[in-house]
């Protein structure tokens, strides 16, 4: 990410390999030019600026759009990061954690893309929510199943955000060495292969069963299904 004019130029973060050095690049314009934003985040290895007059909520927002977090960003992506800096550049330039965005991906695989995202909660529950209501009404478990990828598909990108930043700041507030905190950051962002694997099975698995039950299957017989051996394992 970086600023010009008061505006970010998402094309920093594909042209930019957090790879390629061992700490974030701190010497662009500082982001933070306009009114209520701190002093330039690249001056110093801690996210608190120093200004102890600023409530905790405004010490945060001011780092959220600095540079330093725009470069730090970089770090935590890792892939794919052209969609979310995009998100991020609204974000900045409404200032606000909150953006109505679109994600095909979020949409299709909704929980699966929370489990390849490595937002394991959002997606545990996403998968149970649909189960949990069909014991209430069938009517309200049908809802949600047509409801959850509608809400992932616009919210998907700004939560991974919202995450993101939180999880940065904490870790720039420690006394940590940015060598530290980069390997920290690179930890607990990027991508998860094996959580994709896993949500992409259970979302075939749901899909399936819905198919099932629109041909007309009984729960019985599906259930009957789901615990017949195939005929290669007897």
């Amino acid at each position: 990410f970086a600023m010009s004019d008061n505006q970010h130029n998402s094309a920093s973060f594909e042209q930019n390999d957090p790879r390629s050095s061992s700490v974030p690049p701190f010497r662009r314009e500082n982001v933070g030019q306009q009114s209520g934003a701190g002093t330039d985040a690249g001056q110093g290895p801690r996210a608190d600026s120093g200004d102890n007059t600023k409530s905790p909520r405004q010490a945060f927002l001011d780092y959220v759009w600095s540079d330093r977090m725009a470069d730090w960003l970089l770090v935590y992506v890792k892939r794919n990061p052209k969609p979310y800096a995009k998100t991020y550049l609204r974000m900045v330039g409404k200032r606000k954690l909150s953006v109505l965005t679109w994600s095909f991906s979020a949409f299709f695989f909704s929980f699966a893309w929370f489990f390849y995202r490595r937002m394991w909660l959002i997606g545990v529950l996403l998968m149970a929510i649909p189960g949990l209501l069909a014991q209430v009404s069938s009517d309200l478990s049908n809802g949600a199943l047509v409801a959850i990828p509608l809400v992932a598909g616009i919210m998907g990108k700004g939560m991974y955000l919202n995450r993101a930043f939180r999880r940065i700041y904490q870790i720039d507030q420690t006394t940590l060495s940015d060598e530290e905190k980069r390997t920290a950051i690179e930890d607990i962002g990027g991508v998860s292969y094996v959580g994709a694997i896993l949500g992409g099975i259970m979302l075939m698995a749901i899909y399936g069963v819905l198919l099932m039950l629109l041909g007309g299957a009984l729960p019985s017989e599906i259930i009957e299904t789901l615990y017949t051996r195939p005929d290669f394992l007897q």
